[in-house]
């Protein structure tokens, strides 16, 4: 005989009520830093420091922690081990010289469990064979032959959207996040209709706006800091049905990009030649190997996502640096007019510049790293995971703790840089690197011009692809369009900017109008002599 029910359910009652108990205080333990843990600030039982992360520009705040911590600050957020670091020394000494140990990216979070789950995106793909064998499928594509072959494209959008700005200046917000959108899905699945379709573009933005809010650490909700939350229902979790849709959304616009491969691959069943300035893209060039091959590297999610991926990267920091570099000329109009001065001795008014003018305007590259400097559009790097404990300036790190590059601390350290605040593009023209210390000196540091793109084996490798883009279309803008402000101008960090993953001004207060009918009338010669390479 057993004991009496009610007995028996006290005593499964209160056996359940000591494990709660049991992994309350093992949980509230763990949300506090142990011995040799880098300096932070107090960790809440357990919460930790999860509160910075609800801010709006975790950045400063981790930037004005270094004036109190120091340069590596170790923060708390439920039981996980986040660090930050402020230097650039830091980053090239743990992200790039120890890169077999700081590559892998976090495997446990919300985006990766509710929102990507068996899918690989760049965003959370551990440092593996797949990442080597994805990294060499994009040298199609971003290899340095391949990026000097997409030069005409690029120049051929950059003219389009010169004549959608003189047609419809009032719309040129659009017009940028179009062009943004473009080329980069022309050259990765054959799509040529977002040039005219304007759904695609409203269906991509809204989708990267959610998106890159989720991926904000501490944006979805208190599971990320207390785990055990994670299994509430999904009718009483708001995020949840969040990251539920932001999924949905992203896989039918990835899938979209692969049918659109595929058609170009039946359309054009024979490769074009190297030479043509009409390459094919990376998703047909990837399905006709697979053709040719009998077998498939990627199956069909893997191709979506590698090239969604793509997509992702390359569209937001552009349509970001841009808007804010043609706010900051508006703003700065003696910038503006040096820049101007510099194309015009190219080819004076008869004809915009070329691509094979872009080695010739050192001013105007460096108005775009100073932009890229002055306010990144990537203000804090995506997280590493350390794959094994490791010492840092004496400082215990264990296995498994995330690690972020402070985008911001770095390009604006006043060790550093001379006024870092202050938007200065001569500092670009003196010195590559903008630094204080020559350039020699910067060198020998380990130190990148910007840091927007990453470091190490995780570097983001389509870095010349977007400066090509953009220095092309500003070179023609600049040349055929004077710049003026319509409003306030605000490139102040708090007050003028949204942040998600990536940094955007909340608005676009510049007007475009034609230096002279003479610059009008070359705008449509130009993109006549380009028009064919965007079918």
């Amino acid at each position: 005989m057993g004991y009496p029910l009610p007995y028996s359910l006290g005593i499964s009652l209160w056996l359940a009520l000591m494990c709660v108990v049991a992994y309350v205080i093992r949980f509230s333990l763990r949300s506090l830093p142990d011995k040799n843990y880098p300096p932070g600030p107090p960790c809440r039982p357990f919460i930790g420091n999860s509160s910075y992360f609800s801010s709006p520009m975790p950045f400063l705040d981790f930037t004005e922690m270094r004036k109190t911590y120091g340069n590596i600050i170790g923060l708390k957020s439920g039981s996980r081990n986040l660090v930050v670091l402020n230097t650039a020394k830091l980053v090239d000494e743990l992200l790039e010289k120890r890169w077999s140990i700081y590559s892998s990216r976090p495997a446990d979070d919300i985006v990766v469990e509710y929102v990507l789950r068996d899918s690989q995106h760049i965003v959370s793909m551990p440092y593996d064979g797949y990442l080597k064998q994805w990294r060499a499928a994009t040298r199609y594509l971003l290899g340095y032959q391949q990026v000097e072959q997409m030069l005409p494209r690029q120049e051929a959008s950059a003219a389009h959207l010169m004549l959608r700005l003189a047609e419809s200046p009032g719309n040129a917000a659009e017009h940028f996040q179009t062009w943004s959108l473009f080329v980069p899905m022309l050259a990765i699945c054959g799509d040529s209709t977002a040039r005219n379709d304007s759904e695609i573009k409203d269906t991509f933005f809204k989708n990267q706006q959610d998106w890159m809010t989720i991926l904000i650490p501490g944006s979805t909700s208190a599971a990320e800091h207390v785990p055990i939350l994670k299994y509430v229902p999904e009718f009483f979790a708001k995020w949840k049905r969040a990251a539920e849709s932001v999924r949905r959304n992203q896989r039918k616009f990835y899938y979209m990009m692969l049918d659109s491969a595929r058609r170009e691959l039946a359309e054009n069943p024979a490769s074009c030649s190297p030479s043509s300035q009409k390459r094919e893209s990376l998703g047909a060039k990837l399905l006709r190997q697979q053709q040719q091959d009998g077998k498939g590297k990627f199956n069909d999610d893997q191709l979506a996502y590698l090239m969604g991926t793509l997509l992702d990267a390359s569209v937001d920091t552009t349509f970001s640096t841009v808007k804010t570099l043609l706010l900051a000329l508006a703003a700065y109009p003696n910038c503006l007019e040096q820049a101007q001065a510099e194309i015009d001795a190219l080819r004076g008014s008869d004809y915009p510049p070329q691509s094979e003018d872009l080695g010739k305007l050192p001013f105007l590259r460096a108005c775009l790293l100073e932009v890229m400097r002055w306010r990144p559009a990537v203000p804090i790097l995506v997280s590493r995971r350390l794959d094994a404990d490791d010492i840092v300036d004496g400082y215990h790190l264990p296995k498994g703790t995330v690690v972020f590059g402070n985008t911001w601390a770095i390009q604006q350290d006043p060790e550093h840089y001379e006024n870092p605040d202050v938007f200065n593009p001569d500092r670009f023209l003196s010195n590559p690197y903008g630094t204080k210390t020559s350039a020699d000196e910067a060198k020998v540091q380990g130190r990148k011009p910007i840091y927007i793109f990453g470091v190490g084996r995780r570097r983001c490798p389509g870095d010349v692809f977007a400066m090509n883009t953009t220095l092309i279309t500003l070179a023609k803008l600049l040349w055929a369009f004077d710049i003026t402000p319509t409003g306030k101008v605000d490139l102040d960090m708090r007050t003028g900017f949204r942040v998600g993953l990536v940094m955007i001004p909340n608005n676009f207060n510049v007007s475009f109008a034609p230096r002279s009918d003479k610059h009008r009338e070359a705008l449509s010669d130009d993109f006549q002599r380009l028009s064919h390479l965007l079918e």
